[in-house]
């Protein structure tokens, strides 16, 4: 049987969880939701897949790759509008030989047996299949032919209300639920349990009943641990802290001093400060989700809740040489800038550091320096005033901007960038060198983004490197064919 899987990625109720993923990306017991649900469906023989996907659709396709980590065969659709995820289904659907499908959501999990499963399957029956609070789980068994019977603008509402005349209900527990925070958090409860079928991290041991811990974790002797609990991995528990019950700390996250955490889910690269008392929450980031209040709140003290930026060691030593080699090249134009500062103005624009999030008022800004003509109206553009970028090399050295990234942006610049160009603009890095620069893009928007978002996904050292000396090849080319103007014959 084919199986279907919705993964939209774009759910409302967690929208500040979803910046910088799509939701069947996020976590249960730090695992993705997605893998979840490929780990119960490829354990009952389904072995054909077909993902319709939308936001953040890449990084889907980037973490289940061709299927065959899993060993199954996987096709991607891409949806547009994420409101009618069933529109791009019906029509991929005319192609199919199967008579039933097996419909599956990117979101949700019910809790039933292989054994139910498979004779569900064997001897298939239209049904759809509801969790106790009468919420559709997403999940059934359709025929084929009644997927032809949809308007191209259905929605989820739609969808179901069509198809429930037809079909049977089935009515199953939920495994994992994820339409609320509150759903998100009790998800991973749930999986502490026993009775739970999820399979853990393969990283992940018993220390202990009910005590789940990850490698590379740091557990001071004074650390109280309360079952059931979960800490990922790359995690640090510090002095006198208290964990668990019901309690789930995916990787790389750091718990400080005398903190109490309880009944709450902690997301990775989280941050959480001296002495806290956390019950009944999420935390991801500086984001802290108080779910029986149903409330939101972005702390701004970094040392309460924030953010562990993943740190590369090769990152490091590489933005390192770039600091040393910009510092070598400002002693030697040391001359030329002293020059300059004579006959000009040094001009300060502020521009967003980058990588930012998606919290506006988290975002940190610096100067960006260049040279301006003291006399002159208008700015002048860099190819009428070509030692203009000169000072840039100061925030290179700061650490401020690279050799090779994107172009610098003002706050308002930003936030006017469409969607996508905006999310991959504020995962990518600055750069003096861009890549428009070098291939000579003109002022047209989607060669701007095609640009941005190409470096952004190609973006390290060695291929900075390539761009790298691709620019000085330009440059040497255009000082030898002046110097060649200079002095040829005429």
């Amino acid at each position: 049987m084919r199986a279907v899987i919705i993964a939209m990625g774009d759910n409302p109720a967690l929208s500040s969880l979803l910046h910088y993923k799509p939701s069947p990306l996020l976590h249960v017991v730090d695992k993705p939701i997605i893998f979840h649900i490929l780990d119960f469906l490829t354990g009952c023989k389904i072995a054909k897949y077909d993902i319709f996907l939308c936001h953040h659709a890449d990084m889907i396709e980037t973490a289940l790759g061709n299927g065959d980590r899993f060993g199954i065969q996987l096709t991607y659709h891409l949806v547009r509008n994420p409101l009618y995820p069933y529109s791009t289904l019906r029509t991929v659907s005319k192609g199919w030989k199967d008579k039933h499908l097996l419909l599956a959501s990117g979101e949700s999990l019910p809790k039933i047996s292989k054994k139910t499963f498979l004779a569900l399957t064997k001897h298939p029956k239209p049904t759809m299949w509801f969790f106790p609070t009468g919420v559709w789980s997403g999940w059934g068994i359709i025929p084929t032919e009644e997927l032809s019977k949809l308007s191209l603008n259905a929605t989820p509402t739609d969808f179901q209300s069509a198809l429930s005349k037809n079909l049977m209900r089935e009515e199953f527990s939920p495994l994992i639920e994820i339409n609320s925070m509150k759903g998100l958090k009790n998800s991973n409860i749930r999986a502490l349990f026993p009775s739970s079928t999820l399979h853990f991290p393969p990283t992940a041991h018993m220390a202990d009943h009910s005590v789940w811990i990850s490698r590379a974790v740091s557990l001071h002797p004074t650390v109280t641990l309360k079952p059931p609990l979960f800490i990922g991995e790359n995690c640090q528990i510090k002095e006198h802290a208290v964990i668990g019950p019901y309690t789930v700390i995916e990787n790389s996250c750091i718990v400080d001093v005398g903190s109490k955490i309880s009944n709450t889910l902690v997301l990775q690269h989280s941050y959480i400060g001296q002495k806290l008392s956390l019950q009944k929450a999420i935390v991801d980031r500086s984001l802290l989700v108080n779910i029986p209040l149903n409330t939101e709140v972005h702390i701004q003290d970094d040392f309460i809740l924030s953010e562990i930026p993943s740190v590369s060691p090769l990152n490091i030593v590489y933005k390192g040489l770039q600091r040393l080699f910009a510092c070598i090249m400002f002693i030697a134009i040391l001359p030329l800038f002293l020059c300059m500062l004579i006959s000009c103005r040094l001009k300060k624009d502020p521009k967003l550091f980058l990588p930012a999030g998606y919290n506006l008022a988290r975002w940190r800004y610096f100067q960006l320096y260049s040279f301006e003509k003291k006399n002159q109206e208008t700015a002048l553009p860099n190819k009428s005033f070509p030692f203009k970028r000169i000072p840039i090399l100061i925030n290179v050295i700061r650490g401020e901007v690279n050799f090779v990234g994107v172009m610098p942006r003002s706050r308002d610049e930003v936030i006017n960038l469409p969607p996508d160009w905006k999310h991959l603009y504020l995962i990518s890095k600055l750069g003096l060198i861009t890549l428009s620069d070098l291939d000579n893009v003109t002022d047209s928007l989607d060669e701007c983004y095609a640009a941005d978002a190409y470096y952004t996904v190609h973006m390290g050292a060695l291929f900075d490197l390539r761009l790298f000396f691709k620019w000085l090849k330009i440059k040497f080319t255009q000082l030898f064919t002046s110097i060649k103007g200079l002095y040829g014959n005429p």
